[in-house]
């Protein structure tokens, strides 16, 4: 199994591992750990909560997040493009399909030869992107706060590197479109809950845009309890919302694609990991905080 994993896709799951055993040592042994330690680690409202705002070496503002999406676009757009004259002439733009074998090692055999899934997987990252920088530049109010530059990079890798990963995954010269009708089965509810995740996770933000209500013509400075739809369940729809679209994309995969999977892995334990902060974030600024409302999965955590 090793053999058959890119170096970009033990890259998200030994990141994964890591962001995991960070977080529980954080959970466990906050106060034993370097303040720097933990302002690198914890970020937005974790960060202002434990006083660490002012000890994050190189602190980057929280509204930086539109970074990762504007850049992730722009790349995702070119690789996709370069994709799609590759399927009609067979021929790359410049520079990507060496780079495509640099993130393929050591992996020499791929299996997968139907270009559909891939198209349609390509597409829908791209949406996911597109949605996300509208929301950052129409919908989301940033506060104050900030991350970490370790955040910022890896936020922008992750979304540059996407695109690039997937393509490098499949057999790129037999690739050709095959529509199979079984396939049917995974595909359509892939989309569906693709669109259902999407819809829901534009809902989360604009609620959180909603409660900066304006004062004085600036964004309010206080926080509230987010309430409505998937916040009766759970403090971050958000989050939760991220790992249904990162799953959708695997089913598309009927998760079969390595690559897809460690990302689906990262994300994962990326999500859980805030969300399970900002929970307790929640918890701890908001007396009467519904004690029925889990972090992220509802009933359930």
């Amino acid at each position: 199994m090793a053999s058959e994993l890119s170096f970009l896709s033990v890259f998200w799951i030994l990141s994964a591992a890591v962001v995991f055993l960070i977080h529980v040592a954080i959970l466990l042994c906050e106060k034993k750990l370097p303040e720097v330690f933990r302002a690198t680690w914890l970020f937005g409202k974790m960060k202002s909560l434990n006083n660490l705002e002012s000890k994050t070496p190189f602190p980057v503002p929280k509204s930086w997040f539109t970074h990762f999406y504007a850049i992730g676009l722009a790349v995702h757009s070119v690789v996709f493009t370069s994709f799609m004259l590759h399927l009609t002439d067979h021929t790359f733009l410049p520079g990507i399909e060496g780079f495509l074998k640099i993130l393929r090692y050591p992996v020499t055999r791929v299996s997968e030869t139907n270009a559909v899934p891939v198209v349609i997987v390509l597409t829908m990252e791209w949406i996911q992107m597109a949605r996300r920088l509208t929301e950052c530049l129409f919908t989301s109010s940033f506060s104050n706060s900030t991350m970490s530059p370790v955040h910022y990079i890896l936020g922008i890798f992750f979304y540059t590197s996407f695109g690039l990963g997937l393509v490098s995954s499949v057999d790129i010269p037999n690739l050709r479109f095959n529509f199979i009708s079984s396939d049917m089965v995974f595909y359509v509810p892939a989309a569906m809950v693709f669109l259902m995740a999407s819809f829901y996770q534009h809902k989360a933000f604009q609620t959180f845009a909603s409660l900066r209500k304006v004062e004085e013509g600036k964004p309010a400075k206080g926080h509230y309890i987010p309430r409505g739809h998937l916040f009766e369940w759970v403090s971050c729809p958000h989050y939760l919302c991220e790992i249904i679209v990162y799953c959708s994309l695997c089913l598309m995969f009927q998760m079969r694609s390595s690559f897809l999977n460690s990302v689906l892995f990262f994300v994962f334990v990326n999500q859980m990991s805030c969300g399970i902060y900002s929970h307790d974030w929640y918890k701890q600024t908001f007396k009467n905080y519904p004690k029925s409302r889990k972090a992220i999965i509802p009933c359930v955590l």
